[in-house]
């Protein structure tokens, strides 16, 4: 069975730095969570990345509650440092 790829959660994935570092991350072979609070606005970004061939969830979130965040989905890898 093939090992899933290993997974990042970008929050914060507006219209612009933040869609750049999910794009990005999708990039380098990570399924990406993207959230932002109105995550009906992710369906390009997510449209984006699987058309250049890569996975990401889009996530309605808002980083300034204290509710559980719905990544608990997200399986823990081993951390392993991102470069340009």
């Amino acid at each position: 069975m093939p090992k899933p790829p290993a997974s990042v959660a970008v929050v914060g994935a507006g219209d612009h730095i933040g869609s750049a570092i999910a794009r990005r991350f999708a990039q380098q072979g990570f399924h990406v969570f993207a959230g932002r609070r109105n995550g009906d606005k992710l369906a390009p970004l997510v449209a984006e990345i699987a058309a250049a061939g890569g996975t990401c969830t889009g996530l309605s979130l808002d980083a300034r509650r204290r509710t559980p965040w719905p990544i608990s989905c997200v399986r823990p890898t081993r951390p392993r440092l991102w470069r340009s």
